[in-house]
């Protein structure tokens, strides 16, 4: 993208980038379409205010979520998160060399899983791998994004920043002093809008969306707009996110500096201490909730005790133990509601058998939501769960089968890599012996009969009055439809309906219906 306008430390170039980090995974959402319909003008405009130091943030939009827990979510409009993701960026430079390597939350190359398995680890060492007995102590800060301090946050970006100018005009760092000018520009920048965003209260101008009701389940002391003058940030916000870790920093450096606590471990506002001694726990215990109180005016949720490692340490989601981790009980209790509650929407039973229908959006939802379900549990000792899982809900197997022994989700649906028409009959087949197969082609359907060798074309119009006549004689179905286009004029073609007859139905294509 070219160039053009007054020079400034906020270039198109890097907008670009922005926005394009901005869109992953939210291209189809109105926001974003809205955004790149007029994409340059938008970015100009980004470019010119940021430049110009004439840029505000717009208003938020408020909503609760009641999963995993009530809360209140503040999401920026789309314009002011391209800029959340012009300046994290750049933050993270300053910041991101000095922060604790076992700090995990929003953080390239770290996340759940990693430090789950870091925990893991940790329990191994510090149990001597079971030959010595151990405790940990968990500790979380109490209504931790609504008491930061925004004064107090601003002043750690202000040092950071002092001293990161002062590296770049230091000889002997590789820095070319053609673009020291150009870094310290940017630097500045980057100081007026952190400064920007904090500066301002940011429950003033939120739009509320949902009734009082939807916000009847969040506590008060959760919302924002009851949180102390001068402190809170919007959950929901890449920046808040990252301005986190960088006000728990000062607590990282402290329990392993001074306290030098060597099995140590945090996410976000969740951490966790590990030693021999259940004592020398406590007094850690006592060192950091004074710490909070008076650097960083947080308080813990509850005071904790030290617990025996061998009972096994609930943490992200996992009962981790020295030699192995589950799943939580609420993990595998939320994938069983949601299964249940799709279950009651696709599947009707009646004498004659089961029913299910696959519309395109119930069933991509569907396996978006089992995919990171399966993708939290195949972190864990879990076939048995997920064989369990499978187990009750073989409703899924026309479109989605659980592989408990790879912790996967399979979809069946559609041909993986089909080439030709002839190629998705025959997957299709292979899928569904017992069943005819009623495939879309145009304005006709072609009938597959198991036992015959030659299909039959049906006209779209009488489709369904035949295949009342399967359900009625108690026979297996499967009807196809076309999605979308692949290659060469070839149609996508996927599960949309299938039937299975109660016990004692017909296996094979019966006579009554045969002809057609």
């Amino acid at each position: 993208m070219a160039e053009s306008g007054a020079a400034g430390p906020v270039c198109l170039r890097d907008l670009y980038a922005a926005y394009l980090a901005c869109r992953r995974g939210k291209r189809q959402t109105h926001h974003a379409l809205d955004f790149a319909a007029r994409l340059l003008d938008h970015l100009l405009d980004l470019r010119n205010t940021l430049n110009a130091r004439t840029w505000r943030p717009g208003p938020t939009l408020c909503f609760a979520v009641n999963h995993p827990k009530p809360r209140e979510i503040h999401a920026a409009s789309f314009a002011d998160r391209v800029v959340h993701h012009w300046l994290v960026p750049r933050l993270e430079a300053w910041f991101e060399p000095a922060f604790l390597y076992d700090s995990y939350a929003n953080r390239r190359g770290k996340g759940t899983h990693a430090a789950v398995a870091r925990l893991h680890d940790f329990l191994q060492q510090v149990t001597r791998s079971g030959r010595v007995k151990a405790y940990y102590l968990q500790l979380d800060i109490a209504n931790f994004f609504n008491s930061i301090d925004r004064g107090t946050l601003l002043g750690l970006v202000q040092a950071r920043a002092q001293r990161y100018w002062r590296g770049a005009k230091t000889p002997g760092r590789g820095a070319n002093p053609d673009t020291l000018p150009a870094q310290h520009r940017e630097i500045n920048t980057c100081l007026w809008l952190t400064r920007v965003l904090l500066t301002r209260e940011p429950a003033v101008r939120a739009r509320v969306r949902g009734s009082e009701a939807a916000f009847r389940h969040v506590p008060a002391h959760k919302r924002l707009k009851n949180a102390a003058p001068g402190c809170g940030l919007p959950i929901g916000n890449l920046t808040s996110q990252f301005f986190a870790n960088v006000y728990l920093d000062r607590l990282d450096q402290f329990v392993k500096h001074e306290l030098r606590c060597r099995f140590y471990l945090r996410y976000v506002d969740d951490f966790v201490l590990l030693h021999t001694d259940a004592r020398q726990l406590i007094a850690w215990r006592e060192a950091i909730a004074n710490f909070l109180a008076q650097e960083l005016f947080l308080a813990l949720k509850v005071v904790a005790e030290p617990q025996a490692t061998g009972q096994g340490i609930n943490f992200l989601g996992y009962a981790v133990r020295r030699t192995y981790k589950l799943p939580r009980r609420r993990v595998l209790d939320q994938a069983e509601k949601r299964l249940t509650q799709a279950r009651a929407q696709r599947v009707r039973e009646d004498a004659t058998g089961r029913r299910i229908t696959w519309p395109a959006p119930a069933r991509e939802h569907l396996r978006a939501t089992l995919a990171s379900t399966l993708g939290h549990l195949r972190h864990a000792a879990s076939r048995r769960l997920l064989e369990g899982l499978a187990a009750r809900h073989t409703w899924l197997e026309s479109a989605l089968r659980i592989d408990p022994a790879r912790g996967c989700l399979l979809a069946c649906f559609a041909p993986p890599d089909a080439r030709c028409f002839a190629g998705q009959i025959k997957w299709f087949r292979r899928q569904f012996p017992q069943a005819l197969l009623a495939l879309r082609k145009g304005c006709e359907y072609e009938l597959w009969p198991p036992a015959a060798l030659q299909p039959q074309t049906l006209a779209a119009a009488r489709l369904p009055h035949f295949l009342r006549r399967l359900r009625q004689a108690g026979q297996a179905y499967v009807r196809i439809e076309q999605e979308a286009a692949l290659r060469r004029r070839l149609k996508r073609r996927v599960v949309a309906e299938a039937f299975y007859p109660a016990e004692g139905g017909s296996a094979t294509l019966p006579q009554s219906v045969s002809g057609v």
